[in-house]
């Protein structure tokens, strides 16, 4: 089941399925009034990985597709046992 577009945030982490993390690092308006937002993301099967580019950067999705794309919104205890297990790192 998608998120809500109003979860939403700068710095929050999601799970988008597949093992798939994604972090928001900017929310830009576009030339038409849409909300867009800038993501990272990564796999969650392997610790120690970095986050990489999720979005360009001249044409970030629509807040709408990224919501649905997502299906949670991860809690500090979720955030707190991925960085336990090296899955989050400690400078992300």
């Amino acid at each position: 089941m998608p998120i809500s577009i109003s979860q939403v945030e700068v710095g929050e982490y999601y799970n988008a399925g597949e093992n798939q993390l994604r972090k928001v690092t900017n929310i830009v308006t576009d030339d038409k009034g849409r909300s867009r937002e800038e993501y990272q993301t990564k796999s969650q099967a392997i610790p120690g990985r970095t986050f990489g580019s999720g979005s360009t950067l001249a044409n970030p999705p629509i807040i709408g597709t990224f919501a649905k794309k997502c299906n949670r919104k991860l809690t500090p205890a979720d955030v707190a046992a991925l960085r336990k297990t090296n899955i989050l790192l400690d400078s992300e």
